[in-house]
């Protein structure tokens, strides 16, 4: 088992979003949208912005990821996961969109977190599986990119900060 952060492929996960315009922010339908609708909105804007989302480690310095797409799928875990390590809890971080398919399973150790890689896919195995990250550099990561995030919706759509959904979803674990 590494120490995470002493070697090149590390788990690291970073966000970085453009100053951009205002995104024009369409209505939500209450029985067809969700947290997610809004999130996949601001991802794709992003996107096309050119924002960067970066992660790697086990083995692999800089995983196949998105910004349209899989950090979509992160930031609607995130607050969850953020919330879990937090109060120095097991939790869980799946990458499931087809391409990537991977889990990382966050355990408390000690003053550090067991952060262990699961995939998906015969066509990548991490290497190492397991890596080891201390509690605090853990929680700064995650928080750096929900930060970024909520500072990117603050920036193209204020009005969506205080929309339910998205209260709902930053309060949810």
């Amino acid at each position: 088992m590494r120490q995470a952060g002493r070697g090149v492929n590390s788990l690291h996960m970073s966000l970085r979003l453009p100053r951009a315009a205002r995104l024009r922010v369409r209505s939500y339908d209450l029985e067809l949208d969700n947290v997610i609708s809004i999130l996949s909105d601001l991802c794709e804007f992003a996107q096309s912005k050119r924002g960067v989302f970066r992660v790697g480690g086990f083995g692999q310095a800089q995983w196949p990821v998105d910004v349209r797409t899989d950090l979509c799928v992160v930031l609607e875990q995130l607050p969850k996961v953020l919330s879990a390590v937090k109060s120095g809890k097991p939790s869980v971080l799946d990458f499931y969109e087809q391409g990537i398919q991977r889990r990382i399973i966050f355990t408390p150790a000690a003053t550090d977190y067991e952060v262990t890689c699961a995939a998906f896919s015969r066509y990548w195995e991490p290497s190492p599986a397991t890596e080891r990250i201390g509690h605090a550099a853990l929680v700064r990561m995650l928080s750096g990119v929900l930060d970024e995030f909520m500072g990117f919706m603050h920036r193209v759509a204020p009005t969506l900060e205080q929309h339910p959904w998205i209260r709902n979803w930053l309060h949810t674990a």
